[in-house]
């Protein structure tokens, strides 16, 4: 009866937090669109600043559930690159970051943003790692496991000599790491 109860309250609050509705679906394909047509730092920010900050909201609008969201054809394959070119690596970090920590690894759209996420924490993995670990442990941790999660993790675990390059910045990060990897490992073994 306790278990029916907390569904009936927890339910409707959970589905709440990833609603979309608030999101100007036409404004943002417009951006998109516009971004792809000529880009330029004023577009980047623009749509930057219209992507979702939620991971579940990210994948409600660009994801693919039951049925493909409604942003599921924009052209992330190739706008995710082109951002770093005109948006500041800081600005872009905390925006991965943020829709890391609640991440989980999915083809299409979430894999262009695991992909432009991971290229960024390589390119910057002091500013990446500090943005992680500013997070709460339980974050922290979704947000690593978002950089190697997949249908193939060993594919994308860190090897030498950037595995220790990463460990020398610093070892509570280095820690987080070695318990995602070993988890996804075990996980892909057992698959």
């Amino acid at each position: 009866m306790l278990r029916i109860l907390l569904l009936i309250f927890i339910s409707p609050l959970s589905w709440g937090a990833c609603d979309i509705s608030k999101f100007n679906i036409l404004e943002i394909r417009a951006l998109h669109n516009k971004f792809s047509e000529a880009p330029s730092s004023d577009n980047a920010a623009d749509l930057i600043m219209a992507m979702p900050d939620r991971f579940c909201e990210f994948n409600a609008l660009y994801g693919y559930d039951k049925e493909a969201g409604p942003l599921y054809d924009s052209p992330l394959y190739n706008q995710f690159e082109k951002l770093t070119a005109y948006i500041d690596h800081k600005v872009l970090i905390n925006k991965y970051v943020a829709l890391a920590s609640e991440a989980k690894w999915d083809a299409d759209s979430v894999n262009y943003l695991q992909y432009s996420y991971r290229e960024l924490f390589l390119k910057h993995p002091k500013e990446s790692i500090a943005s992680i670990l500013s997070l709460p442990k339980n974050k922290a941790r979704t947000a690593v496991n978002f950089l190697f999660d997949g249908p193939h993790p060993s594919q994308k675990i860190l090897k030498e000599p950037t595995r220790s390059k990463i460990c020398n910045i610093n070892s509570n990060f280095c820690e987080i790491l070695g318990k995602v990897e070993s988890t996804l490992l075990e996980k892909e073994h057992h698959h």
